[in-house]
């Protein structure tokens, strides 16, 4: 019995293969931070005297991968592109320096010598610029139009990224609006506008809010949402609400619907 179980354990030992151990790539970097990449290996002791590669690939969203990386064993390492700025660190570690959203993409370590493994995993950069403005203006009725008051509800965010929506909601209820996206070919950063006309008398007094998102990222915070109370009799406390201050916000409009 105790020489089969040796013989098992020889065999498990023996048939261990080339595999990475560590890997990480961060999920989502800031823009002009620092991304930190680390691609480990594990060998058996009869490997390490072969050839080793090891090689960083970046595949760019709808593009095809380019190779950023190589070092071979008893070489010095080398960065083979001068896209992306980084430094070079011990074990394979690369740290992409002061990041942009076009560096986004797909990153992956490959390390081969008889075989071969690799490992992947996407990053993105995000942006969040300038941004979310919500304004609200009334629009003149001219002659022979509708007596019914209307007002203008614009939303604007500039130099974000990735892609990015916004939404406009009343009183935490999303209404239609139409949208304009446009992007810059160099940095990779878009400019969303929105906008929507609506009758006044659904906003008078109401919370307005538009928000900025992206589509292929989950963040949120307080800072990506703009507020207005809107009322024509309470300019002050309107004003007031276009801080981005949800509860405070919620509190004025509880306050006035109250009194009404």
């Amino acid at each position: 019995m105790f020489r089969v179980c040796c013989l098992i354990l020889f065999l498990v030992a023996d048939t261990r293969q080339l595999s990475i151990t560590k890997f990480s790539v961060p999920q989502s970097v800031e823009v002009g931070h620092n991304a930190e990449l680390r691609c480990e290996y594990d060998l058996k002791p009869e490997e390490l005297k072969k050839v080793i590669f090891v090689k960083w690939w970046w595949r760019p969203f709808g593009e095809d991968k380019q190779q950023i990386y190589q070092r071979t064993v008893g070489q010095p390492a080398k960065s083979t592109q001068h896209t992306i700025d980084m430094q070079i660190k011990e074990n394979d570690t690369l740290v992409l320096l002061n990041i942009h959203p076009n560096a986004s993409g797909i990153y992956e370590c490959e390390v081969s010598n008889i075989e071969e493994v690799r490992k992947e995993q996407e990053l993105i950069v995000y942006a969040k610029g300038t941004g979310p403005r919500l304004d609200i203006t009334d629009v003149a009725v001219g002659p022979g139009e509708e007596s019914v008051e209307r007002s203008l509800l614009e939303c604007a965010a500039s130099h974000v990224a990735p892609l990015p929506d916004l939404k406009i909601t009343i009183n935490e209820k999303e209404i239609n609006v139409t949208k304009n996206i446009k992007k810059s070919d160099d940095d990779g950063l878009y400019d969303i506008f929105a906008n929507t006309t609506i009758e006044k008398n659904l906003v008078v007094g109401a919370l307005l809010a538009c928000q900025l998102s992206y589509t292929d990222l989950n963040i949120t915070g307080d800072d990506f949402v703009d507020f207005i109370l809107y009322d024509k009799t309470a300019d002050d406390a309107s004003q007031l609400c276009t801080s981005g201050i949800f509860l405070f916000c919620v509190l004025i409009l509880s306050n006035l619907l109250s009194t009404k």
